[in-house]
């Protein structure tokens, strides 16, 4: 694979991460706040999407490391 076209995945999986935590919260809010739904039910959930979050972060932190490397190296092929 050429150098270009994997950094270009690495910043879409980049962005594909920011877009899920956010898509995570959102649905968060949307069951908690407008559905009537049991408290207990509610706080399974948000630990759930907290692990979900910080596994993205996770995700995103290592492409992050990646991208940086690659764009660093002078290799043009992987």
């Amino acid at each position: 694979m050429k150098k270009e076209k994997l950094i270009s995945f690495l910043e879409k999986a980049i962005i594909t991460e920011e877009t899920a935590t956010t898509i995570y919260l959102q649905h968060y809010d949307a069951f908690s706040s407008r559905f009537d739904v049991d408290e207990k039910y509610k706080k399974e959930a948000k630990k759930i999407i907290k692990v979900l979050i910080a596994g993205n972060r996770k995700h995103k932190k290592i492409c992050e490391m990646i991208l940086n490397k690659i764009k660093r190296s002078k290799k043009h092929d992987y």
